[in-house]
Formats: structure tokens, C-alpha cells, sequence
């Protein structure tokens, strides 16, 4: 545990181009939460770090990211909740991220029976927050929000 906790104040330093660049030095999180490939869960939630949310603040530093990661796909549940910035319009543009994930794997077979449930509960799951707690699949969609992730 101590290892993971210098790997991960030494992520917090670097920029979110080297993050990457990083965790393909032999860093990889296998991801158990679906069949994805981590560098294409990675690349779709790089937004987090390289974004603002809409309030013009940064969603997460880049430790936060890694433990995002680490906890919601590498199955690593004893790390803390990681920290997001939220505000007016960010919860519901968090939503569309992940209903946009939820929908990739759709289109790429990672997920054939359609069920929402599980994405919602990795939302649910995944930040320091109550935020989401009160979602259901009625309201797990992309069209809540006009936030545009690209």
C-alpha cells in the first residue's frame, strides 16, 4: 500500500500528456469492470483532467484521476473515493460521460445485454460525492445535458 501511495503522489506532478505516457511504462490497471481495453477507458475519460467543467473549474487533478482508475476499473476498492469538482450543469454532464461510456461499449460489444444498471452503479461509485445517489436508469442519458465532452 505504501508503494501505491508514492506511485500515486508522483502521478499528481505530472502533466495529463505524461500521465499516459506513464502508465504505459508498465503501470497498466487491468480492467475488471468490462472487456475494454484500459487505454480506450482512459482516453474516453481523459476529458476529466484535460477539461473544465462548467464552471470553468478543473474536474479532478490528475492523482484523482489515477484513482478514479485504479478504484472504478482496477478493482483497487481500498484506495479513498476520489475527489471531482462539481457545480450548476455538472452533474448531469458527468452523466452524459459516463452514459457516453455505457454507449461505446455497446457499440463495441463490451457490454451486449444493454443493461444501464451496471454503468449507473460505476457513476454511482465512483467520486467522493452523494451527487448521483439519486439516479436511476429513467434518468441515466446523455440527453440532460448539452456539455459537450470532445
Amino acid at each position: 500500500m505504501k508503494d501505491l501511495k508514492n506511485e500515486i503522489n508522483e502521478l499528481s506532478k505530472l502533466s495529463p500528456h505524461d500521465v499516459n505516457e506513464y502508465t504505459a511504462k508498465g503501470n497498466e490497471i487491468e480492467n475488471k469492470f468490462n472487456q475494454m481495453p484500459m487505454d480506450e477507458v482512459r482516453q474516453h475519460f481523459r476529458p476529466l483532467i484535460e477539461k473544465k467543467n462548467p464552471k470553468k473549474k478543473d474536474w479532478m487533478t490528475n492523482k484523482d484521476f489515477d484513482i478514479f482508475l485504479r478504484r472504478s476499473f482496477g478493482g483497487e476498492t481500498d484506495l479513498p473515493k476520489p475527489k471531482i469538482t462539481l457545480g450548476h450543469g455538472a452533474k448531469y454532464a458527468l452523466v452524459k460521460l459516463f452514459y457516453l461510456f455505457y454507449d461505446k461499449c455497446q457499440i463495441e460489444y463490451y457490454n451486449q445485454n444493454r443493461n444501464k444498471e451496471p454503468f449507473l452503479n460505476l457513476l454511482k461509485d465512483a467520486f467522493l460525492t452523494k451527487e448521483f445517489d439519486d439516479l436511476d436508469t429513467s434518468n441515466f442519458k446523455k440527453s440532460n445535458s448539452n456539455y459537450e465532452w470532445n
